[in-house]
């Protein structure tokens, strides 16, 4: 069974560690995977988990249940991470000179599963975030990709490309090759 939000949820950020976090219960917390310098300032004050974040949480979770791509534990973890991204990160500029071009522009929207190909030739599967008419956030699933010698992004790291970067979308019957468990 899945976790699911409760009245008591709360969003707050944890300065030892760095991290946004969100309030489950008196003894659970959730660390996202987002630091202080990602966040906007009103990430740093608490405040309630909202009806719109459990909208939010709720709608991934079907969308990623949907996709069979990710194993149990890691479902939630998406989720949350993915809520805070939409609602807390600071705004990004696009980074598309780390991906090829797709062969077609594909239309691209919110919650969609994605792929998106480095220069070197690797493949990551990304989740839609935020979608404008030339641009997409996206966050990626797999445990990591190398965007170049010099760069690369962990699992829940986000970055911004132009929607022609996208290669194609994710079939719901590709399985998932992640191991990582925040």
């Amino acid at each position: 069974m899945l976790m699911q939000p409760r009245q008591g949820w709360r969003w707050y950020f944890d300065e030892s560690a760095d991290r946004l976090c969100v309030a489950l219960d008196d003894d659970m917390h959730f660390k996202t995977h987002f630091r202080r310098k990602q966040l906007c300032p009103v990430a740093l004050q608490s405040q309630p988990f909202s009806t719109d974040d459990a909208k939010e949480y709720h709608q991934i979770l079907e969308v990623l249940l949907a996709y069979k791509l990710l194993p149990q534990p890691l479902l939630v973890q998406c989720a949350l991470n993915a809520v805070a991204a939409k609602r807390f990160l600071l705004p990004m500029m696009p980074k598309s000179w780390f991906f090829t071009p797709g062969a077609a522009q594909l239309n691209v929207h919110d919650d969609l599963l994605v792929e998106l190909q480095c220069l070197s030739g690797a493949v990551g599967q990304f989740l839609v975030l935020e979608t404008t008419e030339q641009a997409c956030l996206c966050m990626l699933l797999d445990d990591s990709i190398a965007l170049s010698d010099s760069k690369s992004m962990q699992m829940f790291d986000c970055i911004k490309v132009m929607n022609d970067r996208v290669v194609g979308y994710v079939s719901t019957s590709q399985s998932f090759t992640g191991s990582q468990i925040a």
